[in-house]
């Protein structure tokens, strides 16, 4: 996560200045237009936001690629090509569907690493967030907010986790919810 937040506080700051590199704001909260202060927020969140993407989606795109060319080459996608199945049929109806369950598994896994990589990228960008927070409150011996943090953390990751879980059975009707 620190290297690829490296190369876009580079690109997007120094080489192609047209995000700000630090910090989560520059106006004050209390300054009366609230729509500048959240268009302000918002573009100082672009940098952190992609440097975790990047990392989240070139794995993605791996992984994906991986599944596409193993489930191309099963028998029912043979069978579909044989029978006159169009290829777009094909890709959409058989390919992504079975490769897309493994994906969304994948998600429910990477959740925990992207908090990871939330607390380097924060340092990175100094970015006022959670992150930042518990490296503050390492560094000040504050036990009881690192231990919140976590608690916080945890609670995120898992009510994410059960989510995904929940809407699993849209992805793969394969699955039955039996709530």
């Amino acid at each position: 996560y620190y290297i690829v937040a490296f190369i876009v506080l580079i690109i997007f700051g120094f080489i192609w200045p047209i995000l700000p590199i630090s910090g989560g704001t520059t106006m004050a909260s209390d300054s009366g237009d609230t729509l500048a202060f959240a268009l302000d927020v918002l573009r100082h969140s672009i940098l952190p936001a992609l440097s975790l993407m990047a990392v989240g989606i070139g794995g993605w795109f791996i992984g994906m690629r991986a599944l596409v060319s193993n489930i191309v080459t099963e028998d029912y996608v043979t069978y579909a090509e044989l029978g006159g199945v169009s290829r777009r049929k094909i890709l959409l109806s058989y390919v992504m569907r079975n490769a897309l369950g493994p994906q969304v598994t994948g998600l429910a896994l990477q959740l925990g690493a992207i908090f990871n990589g939330a607390i380097i990228t924060e340092q990175v960008f100094g970015y006022p967030g959670i992150g930042l927070l518990l490296i503050s409150a390492v560094h000040a011996g504050d036990y009881s907010l690192v231990l919140g943090i976590t608690t916080v953390s945890i609670i995120g990751v898992s009510v994410a986790v059960l989510m995904i879980d929940l809407l699993y059975p849209l992805v793969d009707p394969r699955v039955e919810n039996r709530s």
